[in-house]
């Protein structure tokens, strides 16, 4: 709503005229009582009164604390009156014309013309100049900065970091050069980009985060525009709201750039186009998600939001244009935010004054009221003129004259205060008309607001019914997992004795194993002892074998000098043979020569000789090398055959050795990795058996948590429902006390034109007290009949003298019952505008000491002005056809006779939705 600039004088003075300027804006009273009762009477969510008290007497304490005021001027005859410091106060005056020269001051800076496109571009920057020269703002200021920078770290680092090892793993699968480089252009490019994605990242969140510091600023902005304060609002309420409109604000910008991107894919051209569109759209949203906080404090909802950005479209887009430029600027986006919040405030507080309403009542004509108290006052002072002074009169005249004299002034005073009385009568009327105006008209629109407010606290309350079975069926879905986690449990402690045994049957095995193993390393210890006995003889053997080999080798050189004798030998044979050859061939040429005639007989004599001698000398040489030979190769076979006999027994012997050895070292190793796998065998139970001891604990926290959870957040439900009964008992508390204030005063009235015997507006005040109680009595009970669902109701015992039908209407549910003797069916009417699920609600019936219950079926909804009927199960010509008819299983309507039926109707919570009882005698 927006803040009127109402004047309430307030002066004790009739005479006191009223300054031609502020006529248009004034309320005039002259009692202080029936100034406190008027403003008391408006609503409390009324703001922006201006009170001016032009008498110091007055005690205006109690002005100070009525919530419709906001401004107070005092014009005060003394040179300090005792008045209580307060901020509404603005100013304590001791001339009259310098009080209504501050007002028309005031009332001409209220006044503006509405913000445009130049006031939306210049707000962010009174924003920043606001904070600059206001050092109380900078804590509150840094506060958003100090979240934005927290943000802005913890968003861009790991973004850094991801792309630095994306850019490092290309570079490493491609090591090209020139790839190189551009992979480390592309790292720089991809930086700028996480670098500018974290501040935008960064600035949406630390929005919502230092939300109630940003509406400190809003406040204390609002404080030094001299705008009236606002009611504080919770953290979370403020948090919640600020997440919201950042979201709704986020969905909508990527909707649109959505829309604006697939526009430049599919035609290129509009990118002259989608560009500016897109910086414009983001300043919109931008401009949108600030100004949120000023009107969200100033009673804005949802709907009045859209009238007020299309109005200041231009002042919205300006505002926005002109963040985004000092978002650009380095450094400046850690005091965005707190600047952008003010430069809002300053734009509301603007649009708003510009949009200020003209005064709601003028209540009286100074002109009139001063002739008619001029006229009263020279009257007065005609009749204190009238007695004679006459000198011829005795003393005994004299005095009756005196007392006739004082008689008469007496009776003069007495008319004067009649026609005065009757002329404030008259004033009364005026103002008691003008009231029931204004007040029908207030009554109007809290009844309005009350309606809406009670529909969403009806929407509220069903939403906590959804919830709360949610949560019934979430605590069922819980101890159906605990009992489930219950039977694992006691499976896992079975499993957990079986493994227990196993361990220890396991640990009977391992210390046999012990045992095993350690007869086994007495036993490998006594075999290395041997092996190393046997190391020993066989390093004995190896020396042995070495000798062998260098005999052999000595035997093989000796074998190679005979070999290389005979070979000279033999050469020597041959060349001896050819000498003798030679020498024979020279004999034979030379005894040829010489003996030439010798006969034939003695030549063949001498060569058969000397072949003879030849064969001969041949023969024993080749025995003599033959002899040799054999000598030398039988020596050498019998060495060679010693001496593998001695290497064939020592390997064969070394050979068992090493087969002792290795089959050793692997039944060393084989129990050695048996006793290693049962160990880790045993750590791996060991280990599961903590794990699961530990899964189990956890499970047994996090179920514990859950129960805990689940009462809390019932409790919770449960106060807040209760806090919600006791609103709406202490709205119909003061409700029924404002009636009762008007009945008293009513009577007042009433009584005072009885004195005065004046008629004419009783039959008004009765028309409205009864326009405006809202409560209408019968016989039996009082029911409050207003329109609003969740009011508790005002009841009366009813008078056991009556044989009467009593029926409770309540929710919009009006119960109609089969009065006959034999009951067929109970109907349910649905007499609201909105629908009732009936799921898990009560129709209960009692007829004397019987009773029964009807539990409706889930998805029972009943639509507005429909109706259901719940037949008897004796009923056989009806259909069951959900949610129209619906039928007992196998259970009959109570049959009545002189007895009392009662029939109640109970929503999931207990509490009684409609009843109604019938008496027949």
């Amino acid at each position: 709503m927006n803040t009127t600039t109402n004047i309430i004088w307030l002066q004790n003075n009739q005479d006191e005229p009223i300054p031609n300027e502020l006529h248009s804006y004034i309320a005039l009273f002259t009692s202080e009582d029936v100034c406190y009762q008027f403003i008391s009477s408006l609503p409390n969510n009324l703001h922006g009164l201006t009170l001016v008290v032009t008498d110091s007497t007055i005690l205006i304490d109690r002005l100070i604390k009525l919530k419709p005021i906001s401004t107070i001027y005092i014009l005060s005859s003394t040179t300090k009156p005792h008045i209580k410091h307060s901020s509404k106060i603005h100013g304590i005056f001791y001339d009259r014309q310098s009080l209504i020269n501050q007002i028309i001051s005031d009332l001409n800076r209220i006044k503006s013309l509405p913000p445009g496109f130049l006031n939306g571009i210049i707000a962010p920057f009174q924003g920043f100049y606001f904070i600059l020269i206001h050092p109380s703002t900078w804590t509150r200021a840094l506060i958003p900065a100090f979240i934005f920078t927290i943000l802005l770290f913890t968003f861009s680092i790991p973004s850094i970091w991801g792309m630095y090892l994306l850019t490092n793993h290309l570079i490493q699968q491609y090591p090209s050069r020139w790839i190189h480089y551009s992979l480390w252009l592309l790292r720089i490019i991809l930086y700028i980009v996480a670098i500018f994605l974290s501040l935008i990242l960064a600035f949406i969140t630390a929005q919502p985060l230092s939300a109630p510091a940003l509406e400190s600023l809003v406040r204390t902005q609002e404080h030094y525009l001299k705008y009236p304060n606002r009611p504080e609002e919770s953290f979370c309420s403020s948090v919640w709201r600020s997440i919201r409109v950042a979201i709704v604000s986020i969905i909508t910008a990527l909707c649109i750039f959505i829309i604006l991107t697939i526009m430049e894919f599919f035609f290129p051209p509009f990118i002259i186009i989608t560009i500016p569109l897109k910086f414009i759209v983001t300043g919109f949203i931008l401009a949108y998600d600030i100004i949120d906080y000023p009107l969200s404090l100033h009673l804005f909802g949802v709907r009045e939001r859209t009238p007020w950005f299309k109005h200041y479209i231009w002042a919205t887009v300006g505002f926005g244009l002109s963040m985004e430029i000092i978002f650009l600027i380095p450094g400046s986006f850690f005091l965005l935010l707190p600047a952008g919040v003010c430069g809002a405030t300053i734009l509301v507080v603007a649009a708003e004054r510009a949009e200020i309403d003209r005064p709601l009542l003028i209540i009286d004509d100074l002109n009139r009221r001063n002739k008619m108290t001029t006229r009263s006052s020279s009257g007065a002072r005609t009749r204190n003129a009238s007695p004679s002074n006459s000198n011829a009169l005795n003393v005994s005249r004299a005095e009756e004259k005196e007392q006739l004299e004082t008689l008469n002034n007496r009776l003069a005073v007495y008319i004067d205060t009649v026609r005065r009385l009757e002329h404030d009568n008259k004033e009364l009327k005026s103002i008691i008309s003008s009231y029931t105006d204004t007040y029908e008209l207030q009554t109007s629109k809290v009844k309005q607001l009350y309606e809406r407010e009670l529909e969403d606290s009806k929407k509220l309350i069903e939403e906590l019914a959804r919830e709360k079975s949610r949560l019934e069926i979430d605590a069922e879905k819980a101890n159906a997992e605990a009992q489930d986690a219950l039977t694992k449990l006691a499976r896992k402690e079975r499993e957990l004795r079986s493994a227990e045994a196993r361990i220890k049957q396991l640990e009977t095995e391992i210390a046999d194993l012990k045992a095993r193993n350690e007869a086994l390393v007495f036993d490998n210890n006594r075999k290395t002892d041997d092996n190393v006995t046997l190391r020993g003889h066989n390093g004995d053997l190896e020396k042995q074998v070495a000798t062998l080999k260098r005999q052999l080798e000595a035997e093989t050189l000796l074998r190679i000098d005979l070999e290389n004798k005979n070979k000279t030998l033999r050469e020597e044979l041959q060349f001896n043979q050819q000498v003798h050859d030679t020498a024979v061939d020279e004999i034979r040429r030379q005894k040829r020569v010489e003996l030439k005639t010798y006969d034939d007989g003695l030549r063949q004599q001498y060569d058969d000789r000397l072949l003879h001698e030849l064969q001969q000398l041949r023969v024993q040489t080749d025995q003599e090398l033959q002899s040799i030979r054999d000598d030398v190769a039988a020596q050498y076979e019998q060495k060679i055959d010693d001496l593998k006999n001695t290497i064939r027994r020592n390997a064969d012997q070394f050979g068992n050795y090493r087969t002792d050895v290795v089959s050793y070292r692997e039944r060393i190793d084989d129990l050695t990795k048996n006793r290693d796998a049962l160990n880790d065998k045993v750590l791996f139970l060991e280990q599961r058996c903590r794990d699961l001891e530990e899964r189990l604990h956890r499970a047994q926290q996090r179920q514990d948590e859950l129960l805990s959870e689940r009462e809390d957040e019932l409790q919770r439900l449960k106060q807040q429902i209760e806090q919600m009964q006791i609103d709406y008992q202490n709205l119909l508390d003061i409700k029924i006390g404002l009636d009762r204030e008007i009945a008293t005063y009513r009577k007042l009235l009433e009584s005072e034109e009885e004195r005065l015997n004046i008629s004419g507006s009783s039959s008004r005040s009765e028309n409205l007290y009864s326009d405006n109680t809202g409560i209408t009595t019968t016989s039996s009970r009082l029911y409050e009949t207003s329109s609003y669902p969740s009011r508790k109701r005002l009841r009366y015992e009813p008078d056991e003298r009556l044989s009467s039908i009593h029926s409770h209407l309540l929710d919009g549910i009006n119960i109609i019952d089969d009065d006959s003797s034999h009951p067929k069916f109970v109907k349910l009417v649905n007499n609201s505008n909105q629908e009732i699920n009936l799921f898990g609600w009560l129709l209960k019936r009692k007829v004397g000491t019987q009773s029964y219950e009807y539990k409706f079926p889930r998805g029972m909804i009943l639509k507005a002005g429909a109706t259901t009927t719940i037949w008897s199960s004796d009923v056989n010509d009806i259909s069951v056809d959900p949610p129209t008819n619906l039928k007992l299983r196998t259970t009959k309507w109570f049959t009545t006779g002189n007895e009392t039926k009662k029939t109640i109707l109970e929503d999931a919570d207990g509490r009684v939705v409609a009843e109604k009882t019938v008496t027949i005698k």
